[in-house]
């Protein structure tokens, strides 16, 4: 019994000793990382290599984290293979990373690269002398290099891999055999009957060489342009065309043909429309906004405008997620069809009541003012009905401001988006988004034109002008940041322009200031201040004044402007021999002209208008030295004649008129004159009026017109010719015995890179005219519609 007893005293023991020493254990610290040691380094800095590692002296252990570091070592391909160990001590755990390292590139050779620079090279291939030596990544590089000439037009460019192919190599070696550039000789169409084949060069990407230059052969491009060329047969209603491509290509030569081959198939003409899905709005109403005709041939421009039109009708009511998409729906005839307007309305509040503008947050102005953007959001008011047709009139008016980014190939320009589409909310939020964009510029450039000689143009201007901006002056470090910076006299939207012009015989400098929205309303303010000077031929002109202009625009077609010029006219450099009329003005003239004019504006563009009317009818009341009134009404009317079955390619006649009266009392220098560019081509500037002993006197009437055809010579439409005939007088009284007649032809060239308003030449011959006119036959200027 005793020694059971014993027994049990010693296990007793026992189980309290290992209790006991599993408690201290479980107690104890986790295990600390000692050291972290690498071995098997000697290209790589032991350095460089512990900088990437989580595994640091210090830190506690973790395997993870081991495991981690291997895998990051591995991935900057210094190394062909990382093992890690380790090895316990007193002070804690020391941690090994064995690497293998991979042999490094010691040079990098590109032989035969003659068009792609070295540095061009580094940036295709990636690959850097004292980097990896990866076999794989060299032969990577290799096809990189023969896929960049490729792209450049070098199609029979070779690279080969002459060293780099081991691991064990130091150098990697490129030969090159670039190639010649294979360009385009010709570009031609066969089958094509629809539009000339100089319209279907207008819709692809590729191009002939033009004198060994551009052109560069390229398959994808080409296979790019069989799809643009069937999505614009598509468009015209060849639902059936087919279009393939030809490549003829003579060996050793570094030119090559193309020809697109076109089966144009049968063209579709619309048998009707039809509108379903529709329950709000009813079908007559839709299909009143129906573009196309029956029986014509089927055109998706027509279509989707008609679509989008139909849509809007939605939209300006407060439905603003309903869409409207155009189905074809094919007859048992062959080439013919019937539009299918789909309509799906989309969600509406519970309420039945259409959506509502919510609020409107706006981003992206630093340093534009929200009121000068909040001003331009049309028809979107907070707790209006949501008319959504207006995020696009808002967005064109931000635009049209030309103070903000706007990149069409990155998608950038001013938007204005819905915050809570899926939100059931009857309110709907919008973000207006901007981003600022440089809007002060200095032009310096020459011009020379028939009417007023050469000139030397320097023009500063700012568009984004705020007349109250000053700089901060809390401190010299705010006023230098802010003038610096561009943010002094920055953001209200106004536009300051200061001109200096010195020419040989005209010279202008002028200052003029100009708010589009006085106090945020819709009159606008502009105030300028000039000094004139214009060489003649019986005398000199110089004026000294200023101008103020009030505008307000009542609708989209009519504007109204009232204001007023003060300046001081001098008259220099008159002949002895010339007629009383000169020596009345001589010296020094006040004039105070008050003016009031209204306008009536439909033309589709300002700078080559094609159809619709321009119309100005002006009054005049000059006061101080003399008074006089002066009255004009000017009118421009535009007809498109002819255009491709395409929509391009117009043939357009114009019809101008002017017509003006002055009071006897009116002085020479603000008298009418006529000749020249934009009156009576075939004479001379100011070569047409009432003359007195030889002397042009000037008119207190006016009557001219011009009757012009214009004739697109180029399928792109950038060069146009044009005919015309200009007739009209100028005369001391209100009539027309001494009428005159000219006529001439034309051509107008649109230079891109020049600006949108294209340059005139004209040739212009007199058919009817009087003893004493000057005549001129050529004229140089730069045309915009008026």
């Amino acid at each position: 019994m005793n020694a059971w007893r014993g027994y049990a005293w010693v296990w007793l023991l026992a189980g309290l000793c290992g209790l006991a020493t599993w408690l201290c254990l479980a107690q104890s610290p986790e295990l600390i990382v000692a050291e972290v040691r690498i071995e098997g380094a000697r290209r790589q800095p032991e350095q460089a290599i512990l900088n990437l590692l989580k595994t640091r002296p210090g830190r506690v252990y973790n395997p993870l984290e081991i495991q981690e570091d291997v895998r990051k070592l591995m991935e900057t391909n210094w190394f062909a293979d990382v093992r890690p160990a380790e090895a316990r001590t007193p002070q804690g755990v020391v941690v090994i990373f064995r690497v293998v390292e991979r042999p490094t590139i010691q040079e990098i050779i590109y032989d035969g690269a003659k068009h792609l620079s070295r540095k061009e090279l580094e940036e295709i291939t990636g690959l850097r002398p004292g980097g990896p030596m990866d076999p794989a990544l060299n032969w990577r590089a290799r096809d990189a290099i023969e896929r960049k000439y490729k792209e450049k037009g070098r199609l029979l460019a070779r690279v080969e891999l002459v060293e780099g192919t081991r691991s064990d190599d130091l150098r990697v070696v490129f030969r090159i055999t670039e190639g010649p550039v294979i360009r385009i000789r010709s570009i031609s169409f066969e089958g094509n009957n629809f539009v000339s084949a100089a319209r279907l060069k207008t819709q692809i990407d590729s191009r002939a060489t033009l004198l060994g230059f551009f052109g560069e052969y390229d398959p994808e491009r080409l296979d790019n342009d069989v799809l643009k060329l069937l999505k614009y047969y598509h468009t015209f209603g060849f639902f059936e065309a087919r279009i393939g491509r030809k490549v003829f290509w003579q060996p050793g030569s570094d030119r090559v043909d193309v020809v697109f081959v076109i089966e144009e198939g049968p063209r579709s003409y619309i048998a009707g429309t039809e509108v379903a899905g529709n329950r709000i709005l009813d079908q007559s109403m839709l299909l009143a906004h129906d573009k196309t005709e029956k029986g014509k041939p089927y055109n998706a421009n027509i279509v989707q405008a008609s679509a989008r039109e139909m849509r809007d009708e939605y939209w300006k009511r407060g439905y603003v997620f309903a869409e409207v998409q155009p189905v074809l729906k094919y007859s048992s005839e062959p080439g013919v069809t019937t539009v299918v307007y789909q309509v799906n309305e989309g969600p509406v509040p519970q309420t039945g009541e259409p959506y509502r503008v919510g609020e409107i947050r706006i981003v992206g102005n630093t340093v534009t003012q929200d009121r000068v953007i909040r001003r331009e959001l049309v028809g979107l008011e907070p707790g209006q009905v949501f008319d959504r047709t207006a995020i696009a009139l808002s967005e064109r008016n931000l635009s049209r401001l030309r103070i903000f980014k706007e990149d069409p190939t990155q998608g950038i320009r001013p938007t204005i988006t819905i915050l809570n589409e899926s939100d059931p909310s009857p309110f709907k939020d919008l973000l207006v988004e901007v981003q600022e964009d440089r809007t002060g510029s200095l032009l310096v450039g020459a011009a020379f034109s028939t009417d007023y000689g050469a000139n030397l143009s320097i023009i500063l201007n700012e568009r984004n002008f705020d007349i109250f901006g000053f700089p901060r002056l809390t401190s010299w470090d705010d006023f230098w940041t802010d003038l610096t910076s561009g943010r002094a006299f920055r953001g209200a939207g106004q536009e300051l322009r200061i001109e200096a012009i010195p020419g040989t015989e005209v010279s202008r400098y002028t200052i003029s200031w100009r708010e589009p929205r006085l106090f945020d309303s819709p009159y606008s303010l502009g105030v300028g201040g000039y000094y004139y000077t214009r060489i003649f031929d019986e005398y000199t002109e110089q004026r000294t004044g200023g101008r103020i202009t009030l505008g307000r625009r009542l609708t989209p077609e009519w504007s109204f402007n009232v204001g007023f010029r003060i300046e001081d006219v001098e008259v220099r450099r008159i002949p002895p021999t010339a007629p009383p009329d000169f020596f009345e003005v001589a010296g020094h003239n006040f004039v105070f002209a008050p003016r009031i004019s209204v306008v009536r504006d439909t033309r589709d563009s300002i700078i080559r208008a094609t159809t619709g009317n321009f119309l100005e009818i002006a009054y005049e009341q000059g006061l101080g030295d003399f008074t006089y009134p002066i009255v004009t009404i000017e009118d421009s009317q535009y007809w498109t004649i002819y255009e491709r079955p395409d929509g391009s390619g117009r043939q357009v006649l114009v019809l101008r008129g002017i017509v003006g009266w002055a009071g006897d009392d009116t002085p020479l220098f603000d008298r009418f004159y006529a000749g020249g560019f934009r009156t009576l081509r075939g004479f001379r500037f100011r070569g047409v009026g009432p003359r007195v002993n030889g002397f042009n006197i000037g008119g207190t009437f006016e009557a001219l017109g011009s009757l012009e055809y214009q004739i697109p010579l180029l399928a792109n439409d950038l060069i146009y010719a044009v005919a015309f005939t200009d007739f009209g007088t100028v005369d001391s009284d209100v009539t027309l015995e001494h009428f005159r007649v000219s006529a001439g032809f034309g051509l107008r060239i649109n230079v891109p890179m020049l600006g949108p308003a294209p340059i005139a030449l004209d040739w212009g011959f007199p058919i009817v005219k009087e003893d004493g006119d000057q005549r001129r036959t050529f004229f140089f200027g730069i045309a915009f519609s008026r």
